[in-house]
């Protein structure tokens, strides 16, 4: 994302929304922001054991671990709550929109919220729930619920389009799925139109097919770019039907894909992708890598522990 925010300005650097005209809902908050009920039955529930009475000497492993469990579930809980029900204060954003505008959307904030609802429920469960089955059973039911709730939410974005004016906005048109805070400065709604059209330097529309995030389009030797229907991003390739690669650069007026055709000598097909850059490959390749180390740490403590079990003396 750095290596995007250097190669040009993206909307997202400029004040194009205000924090305060995005506060949510309590029912939307509940129903379909912040991983939907199952976030909100973490509240409610670690709400209960925060409130709760104390429990009762001997019905946990240790009184100390009781104690020092319930005073981390405290802090944690505290700042979560506060960050979850922060998006539906619309008061609060008002007052300090100034020092907020950089944050846009306030439900962003659900994310570290979830985060600290996580960990208070952990503090929760180590502490009150003395039997190993019962921990695992309670986590793979938040687990199921959680995984239900949060491919609920994904899929509903999939696909999506707006209607607004007469006209239909196609999402899909950026090719990566991007918000529309990390389009270029230069791009607005009415360029995001048309997303299976490229455009030649006379203006003229040149009908073309998407598939698998692939344009592909018919250019003519008569023009020397074409527009299509991509965002542009950093990364971006274009090559003929016999392989010949072409330059690819950014349309300054609104910030499209464009592809130099002033080297053709015929009529092709144009094949225009996101190819990604070197530091993304680098930043994957150290993401693999990264999750193999933690896979096979976790294997080799799993098969340690396990092959020397604690043994219990008088």
């Amino acid at each position: 994302m750095l290596e995007q925010f250097l190669a040009q300005p993206l909307r997202l650097s400029e004040p194009w929304t205000w924090v305060d005209d995005n506060v949510l809902l309590l029912s939307r908050l509940i129903h379909t922001e912040g991983f939907g009920w199952t976030l909100t039955i973490l509240v409610l529930l670690t709400g209960f054991f925060l409130v709760g009475p104390s429990v009762p000497a001997g019905s946990v492993p240790s009184k100390d671990l009781y104690a020092a469990s319930r005073n981390q579930f405290r802090v944690f809980y505290c700042f979560g709550l506060v960050l979850y029900l922060l998006p539906v204060c619309g008061k609060f954003w008002q007052i300090f929109r100034p020092f907020f505008k950089f944050l846009q959307f306030p439900n962003r904030l659900l994310v570290p919220a979830a985060v600290l609802m996580v960990f208070s429920v952990g503090f929760l469960f180590s502490s009150v729930i003395p039997s190993e089955q019962r921990k695992r059973a309670v986590c793979a039911l938040l687990l199921a619920a959680a995984f239900y709730t949060g491919m609920n939410y994904i899929g509903s974005s999939f696909d999506m389009t707006e209607d607004f004016g007469g006209r239909v906005l196609y999402q899909e048109i950026a090719g990566l799925g991007a918000g529309e805070e990390y389009l270029p400065l230069e791009t607005t709604r009415d360029d995001l139109t048309t997303p299976d059209t490229a455009f030649s330097e006379s203006g003229e529309a040149v009908a073309g097919t998407r598939r698998n995030e692939v344009f592909f389009f018919s250019a003519s030797p008569g023009s020397d770019y074409y527009d299509v229907p991509f965002v542009w991003y950093k990364g971006y390739r274009a090559y003929t039907e016999n392989g010949d690669s072409l330059k690819v650069s950014k349309n300054p007026g609104n910030g499209l894909v464009r592809v130099m055709t002033d080297s053709l000598e015929q009529t092709a097909v144009i094949r225009v992708f996101y190819a990604g850059t070197p530091l993304i490959t680098i930043s994957c390749i150290i993401s693999a890598c990264s999750f193999l180390l933690l896979f096979g740490y976790g294997i080799r403590y799993f098969i340690k522990d396990n092959r020397y079990p604690l043994r219990c003396t008088k």
